[in-house]
Parts: structure tokens; C-alpha cells; sequence
């Protein structure tokens, strides 16, 4: 009977869990499939954003980059697909490495992504929970400078600092921690010129893990409500 009242226990959970992963390397979309704001791997419209402003305050009051073209920071048609202010200003710029060869010698990874600040001007990549249900998620990932330039670097929740660094001359710093949010909250991960701006490229490797609640369907959820009904009674009767 223990074994049958802990298979129930299981079975509920599992009914009212579910592991969701968000990859902001995976989930950017390229040329022509770009849009502002993206869409995340499990077709939830609005998670991802990208963002800059001018007043570099980090006051939540962020601007939509407007510009998508496959020539972000002047790096060279075939390097990199992303987003920036306009096609004459390029920086501030977020975007995803689709080649290496760039006339600054940035040694880019393809497949990951880069944010560039401006002068001054945050660049602020945006992370919208899509769900419902109030869950913890697990965040981690890395901040590195791969050009040499120094800038602090930030992850808010709203206006609120969950944690910040700085990284310089082609070091890195890792970042992990836990929050809760609920639907409609956003986490910004943020990169500061933190003084002169050249040479400010910055790799943003993350990843956001979290246990999310999902409501089983009606016809499921009144199967386990009349075992549970079975289970108490055949309890009751010993």
C-alpha cells in the first residue's frame, strides 16, 4: 500500500513539473528568420529581447534595437547576423557569429553570441518568462572580454542587481545563481562601456534552467483525483 500511495506522489509530480531549458546561442534567430523580439525553442513569442540605451542608468527603461542586417559591429557580411541602432551605427550591437574572419582580428566562435556597448550606451539582452506559474530557475554562463577592451557587466531582475563584474583583456568570469520569477517578469544581462568603449566585444555564454508547473488536462488530472479516492478507502478499510 506504501509503494502504491508513493507511485501516486510521483505520478503527481510529474504531472505538475516540467524541466524547461532556454539557450539563448540555440534559440537567436538568423538571417532571414531575425526578429525582435524572439521567439524561444518551445515557439513561446517574446522571451528573448534586444536592447540598448543611451543613459546607461539601468533603470529597466530599455529600447528595441530596430535594426537586423548581417553586418552587426562592421564585422563583414559572412561573420555576424544581429541587431543594432541602424546600418550607420555599430555599436551598440548584440549578434551571433556565423563566420571567424573580421577586419579587427575579433577571434569569434561561430554559433555564439556577442554584445557590444556603445558610447556611451548599454547593450541589454532581455529574457521574458513565458509561463504562468511562479517557478525557481537556475541561471549560469559566462561573461569573457575577446577583444581586449574592459566593460562591467551586469544581470538584473527588473531594477533589482542579482549579481555584477567586470572583465578586461581576454579574461572571463563565470556567473551562477538561482531566482524566482513568475509570467511577465524580465532578466536582463547587461554590458557597461565602463569607460572608453572600443574594443569592448564580449562573449555571453547562457543558459536558464528552470522547474516550471504545468497543468495536467482535465481528463488525466480526474484519473489520478479518483485513484487517490481508491487509495484512501482501501486505506480506511484495513
Amino acid at each position: 500500500m506504501r509503494r502504491a500511495i508513493l507511485y501516486l506522489l510521483i505520478m503527481i509530480t510529474s504531472l505538475c513539473a516540467e524541466t524547461l531549458v532556454w539557450n539563448i546561442a540555440n534559440d537567436f534567430r538568423i538571417a532571414p528568420e531575425g526578429e525582435n523580439p524572439n521567439r524561444d525553442q518551445y515557439g513561446n513569442a517574446g522571451v528573448w529581447k534586444f536592447l540598448y540605451d543611451t543613459d546607461i542608468s539601468r533603470d529597466g527603461s530599455y529600447t528595441a534595437f530596430p535594426y537586423f542586417n548581417d553586418n552587426p559591429g562592421d564585422l563583414g557580411a559572412s561573420s555576424a547576423d544581429g541587431w543594432s541602432v541602424s546600418s550607420g551605427s555599430p555599436v551598440p550591437t548584440i549578434f551571433k557569429a556565423t563566420g571567424t574572419s573580421n577586419p579587427y582580428g575579433i577571434p569569434l566562435e561561430v554559433g555564439k553570441i556577442y554584445m557590444h556597448p556603445g558610447n556611451p550606451a548599454l547593450a541589454v539582452l532581455g529574457w521574458q518568462a513565458p509561463v504562468s506559474f511562479l517557478g525557481q530557475i537556475h541561471i549560469s554562463g559566462t561573461f569573457a572580454s575577446v577583444h581586449g577592451g574592459g566593460v562591467a557587466w551586469y544581470i538584473d531582475k527588473g531594477t533589482s542587481s542579482l549579481t555584477s563584474g567586470a572583465v578586461s583583456n581576454y579574461s572571463s568570469q563565470n556567473f551562477s545563481l538561482d531566482t524566482l520569477v513568475n509570467q511577465g517578469d524580465i532578466l536582463y544581462f547587461i554590458v557597461d562601456p565602463n569607460g572608453p568603449y572600443y574594443a569592448d566585444t564580449t562573449r555571453l555564454d547562457l543558459v536558464i534552467t528552470g522547474e516550471v508547473g504545468a497543468v495536467p488536462e482535465p481528463s488525466t488530472f480526474l484519473l489520478v483525483v479518483c485513484f487517490a479516492v481508491v487509495l484512501h478507502l482501501l486505506i480506511r478499510s484495513k
